[in-house]
C-alpha cells in the first residue's frame, strides 16, 4: 500500500481521536465541576439572606397549606425570623392552633384564611386578593398565589418566589402520573417565570424535595434521606440562590442528603440508563400501595 494513503489515514485517524478526546475532557469537566460545586454549595457557600426582603413597615409573607407538614414549618420559622405571616389551608381548627402559638412565641402579626384551593372559585380568590392587596408581600410559597403578588413585587422591586418541587417532577413516577406530571410543570414553569421577572429584582426559586416526614408521605420517623419539616424548612431558608446538586436553572435541593442524591440520579444513573431507574419507581411505588392496601384491608375488617 502507498505510505502516502496509510499516511493520511493515520492523520485523519489521528483528527478523530483528538476530538474524542476533547469531548471526553469536557465531559470529565463538567463532571467534576458540578461535583466541586456540589461539596462548596453543601459544605462552605450561604445563601441569600432573608434580611434582603425585610422593610421597615413588616414584610409579609403567605403560605399555603400552612396547617401542618413543610407549610407549618415555613410559618414558624418566618414568623421566628421577624415575618409577619398569612396562613392559608383548608383546617381551620389547625390555623388557630398555629395562629396563637406564633401570636404567643414571636412579635409578629398573623392573619389566617381558611380555603380549600382544590374546590376553590373565582370569588374565594376574590377574598383572598381583598385579604393581601396592601400587604407588604415578601415570601410565597404556592403557585396559584402568585398571580396575586407578583403586581405589589414589581413596583417595589422586590419579592421571593418559593415553590415546592419534588423528585418526581424529575423523574416521570407511575402510580404518582399525575403529581409527578404537576411537579414537571411546577419545574419548567419556575424556570420560565424566573427568567421573566429577573430583571424586576425579584427572586424565583424552586424547592426541590425527595421524601420529608409528612402526613402526604405515610413517613413517620426520621432517616438519613428523610428529614423532618423543621430541618428541610431549616435549609431551605438557607439555600435561596444556591443549586445544591440541582441541575435545573433556579432550582435547589436544600437538604444535603437529598442534594447529594439529586446529583447522583442526574449525573450517573440517568447518563446510563433511565428506563430502569422508570421501572425501580415503579417497583417501589407498587410495593408502598400494597402495604397501603393490606392496611386499609385490615382497618376495614
Amino acid at each position: 500500500m502507498n505510505f502516502s494513503i496509510l499516511l493520511g489515514i493515520f492523520e485523519e485517524a489521528s483528527v478523530f481521536l483528538r476530538l474524542i478526546s476533547l469531548v471526553g475532557f469536557l465531559y470529565l469537566f463538567a463532571f467534576f465541576w458540578s461535583l466541586k460545586r456540589l461539596v462548596y454549595e453543601i459544605f462552605f457557600a450561604k445563601g441569600l439572606k432573608l434580611e434582603k426582603f425585610q422593610t421597615k413597615s413588616g414584610a409579609w409573607a403567605i403560605i399555603t397549606g400552612a396547617s401542618e407538614g413543610i407549610g407549618r414549618e415555613f410559618s414558624l420559622q418566618l414568623s421566628e425570623r421577624g415575618f409577619n405571616v398569612v396562613i392559608i389551608s383548608r383546617s381551620k381548627d389547625k390555623l388557630k392552633s398555629l395562629s396563637q402559638k406564633i401570636e404567643n412565641t414571636y412579635a409578629t402579626r398573623v392573619i389566617v384564611h381558611t380555603m380549600d384551593f382544590s374546590k376553590s372559585k373565582d370569588k374565594d380568590y376574590d377574598a383572598l386578593n381583598e385579604i393581601i392587596k396592601d400587604l407588604d408581600v415578601k415570601i410565597l410559597a404556592t403557585l396559584r398565589m402568585t398571580k396575586l403578588v407578583i403586581p405589589g413585587m414589581i413596583r417595589r422591586k422586590s419579592g421571593l418566589i418559593l415553590t415546592m418541587g419534588s423528585f418526581s417532577g424529575i423523574f416521570p413516577t407511575p402510580l404518582l402520573t399525575t403529581y409527578s406530571g404537576s411537579k414537571a410543570f411546577l419545574t419548567t414553569w419556575s424556570q420560565a417565570l424566573a427568567e421573566e421577572l429577573k430583571p424586576e429584582g425579584i427572586i424565583v426559586q424552586l424547592l426541590n424535595s425527595y421524601f420529608v416526614v409528612s402526613s402526604m408521605s405515610k413517613i413517620k420517623k426520621p432517616s438519613f434521606f428523610v428529614p423532618t419539616p423543621k430541618l428541610f424548612v431549616k435549609t431551605a431558608l438557607q439555600s435561596i440562590g444556591l443549586k445544591r446538586g440541582a441541575s435545573t436553572p433556579y432550582t435547589t435541593t436544600p437538604y444535603p442528603s437529598h442534594s447529594i442524591l439529586n446529583w447522583f440520579l442526574e449525573n450517573i444513573v440517568f447518563k446510563l440508563s433511565r428506563s430502569y431507574f422508570l421501572k425501580h419507581n415503579l417497583k417501589m411505588l407498587q410495593k408502598i400501595r400494597n402495604r397501603a392496601l393490606q392496611k386499609q384491608s385490615i382497618n376495614n375488617t
